[in-house]
């Protein structure tokens, strides 16, 4: 946001809501995120028709870490710290990969 207030760009797209929207005009993108869970098809949680930050508690858990820190981490309220970060992917198909890598194991 610093290169904003010292002029040195002209607009940003910033992807949190932990901005200080006082200091700069804005715009809002009207569509929503919509969040996915890729699991192992003999998971529990392949019956629920929506995943709570209780389901995701005491999980391995691979997440993007941008997204984890700056959304997913606030969406979790207490339960952010009961998860377990198993690793980092940068790419939904990264995941997927590793997803059907431990269920083929």
């Amino acid at each position: 946001m610093s290169l904003l207030q010292d002029d040195q760009i002209d607009f940003a797209v910033v992807g949190t809501k932990q901005m200080d929207t006082d200091q700069f005009n804005y715009l809002a993108f009207p569509e929503k995120d919509i969040w996915g869970l890729l699991i192992p098809v003999d998971s529990p949680a392949v019956h629920l028709s929506k995943i709570t930050p209780a389901d995701l508690s005491g999980l391995d858990l691979l997440v993007n870490e941008y997204s984890f820190n700056f959304l997913v981490s606030s969406w979790m309220n207490e339960y952010a710290g009961k998860i377990r970060i198993a690793g980092y992917v940068d790419l939904p198909h990264n995941a997927a990969w590793f997803v059907k890598k431990i269920q083929a194991d």
